[in-house]
């Protein structure tokens, strides 16, 4: 029983993770685009190679021209924060059905 806690926990976590990220600004992630940048003579498009959110990317193209996509080591580093958290709270619940399961045995 403590192995479909700890799996369903992890599921869930994982994809609320993902759609956390979908939903808030963690700039954590690395990506390229393009960046909108005032100077003197008004507003410029400069290639840019930074941190974004996946919000960031799921946006797409701004009004502006501006915008920003995932690397490789973006859609990495996003599956291994998600992948991570689940996993943690995944072990976790399992730990702890499997010491409540044997405390009442």
């Amino acid at each position: 029983m403590n192995k479909v806690i700890g799996t369903a926990t992890f599921a869930v976590v994982a994809a609320a993770m993902y759609w956390l990220c979908g939903n808030a600004h963690i700039d954590i992630f690395p990506c390229t685009g393009k960046a909108s940048i005032r100077g003197p003579l008004g507003y410029t498009l400069q290639s840019n190679s930074d941190s974004c959110s996946l919000l960031e990317h799921n946006r797409g193209v701004a009004t502006d021209g501006s915008y920003s996509k995932l690397t490789g080591a973006g859609w990495a580093s996003l599956a291994a924060f998600c992948l991570g958290i689940g996993l943690v709270a995944g072990l976790g619940a399992g730990i702890a059905t499997r010491s409540v399961g044997a405390a009442r045995a």
